[in-house]
């Protein structure tokens, strides 16, 4: 709770930052192709000896920078990812149940230092806080068993990034960032005979992005 707590006052104060000095502030928009890693497997539901796996994915996201100085700026980005969801366990066979995809939604506020090279290079690293926003529907192959739905819930968590800007012209610039995202989800399982079991799914990926981004 006091991690949380932490996290969400960072992530207010950010926004305070932003709202504060945005007219002095050098705007930056962009967007990025992202792969983010997976392979996070929850505990058995229930009884039925089965886990939800979930796999890697890609997505992509927008991305909007307020530059402070040649030191310090905020980002703010929203994101859109597809990632499998597989059921699976000792007794199920041929690799597992296809649960189809998983939609997450991550929303992401972070403080960024930029390391002072100059040049055409800007590397920077950056610290905040990160929510992810699932949506799921039950795939045909779970229908047929005896899962009746799966509901994701999203949580709060610590954001944390490593990146480098290239500079093309005086507008436009290209970026490579890396990024750990503290977030897990909570799935609640509702089986046919009325059972509803709830597991936890802690995803914390990693997240590589690359994209272009023009300055206003």
């Amino acid at each position: 709770m006091q991690r949380k707590l932490t996290v969400l006052c960072l992530w207010l104060l950010l926004t305070l930052a932003v709202t504060v000095s945005a007219q002095d502030a050098e705007w930056r928009q962009g967007g990025r192709l992202l792969y983010v890693t997976g392979g996070t497997t929850s505990q058995e539901v229930g009884e039925t000896g089965g886990r939800l796996d979930l796999g890697a994915g890609f997505g992509a996201e927008y991305l909007a920078v307020a530059r402070f100085s040649e030191m310090f700026s905020a980002e703010f980005s929203i994101g859109a990812t597809a990632q499998d969801l597989t059921v699976v366990g000792d007794e199920i066979c041929c690799g597992g149940i296809d649960g189809g995809r998983v939609w997450l939604f991550p929303l992401t506020a972070l403080g960024q230092f930029h390391i002072p090279i100059y040049g055409k290079w800007d590397p920077y690293v950056g610290i905040g806080a990160a929510w992810t926003i699932p949506y799921y529907k039950l795939s045909n192959d779970l229908e047929n068993t005896e899962v009746e739905d799966i509901d994701f819930k999203g949580r709060l968590g610590l954001a944390a990034q490593a990146g480098v800007n290239y500079t093309l012209n005086n507008r436009w610039f290209a970026n490579l960032d890396v990024r750990y995202l503290g977030v897990s989800l909570e799935a609640e399982v509702s089986l046919d005979d009325g059972e509803v079991d709830t597991v936890d799914l802690d995803i914390k990926p990693w997240v590589i992005g690359f994209g272009f981004g023009y300055r206003f």
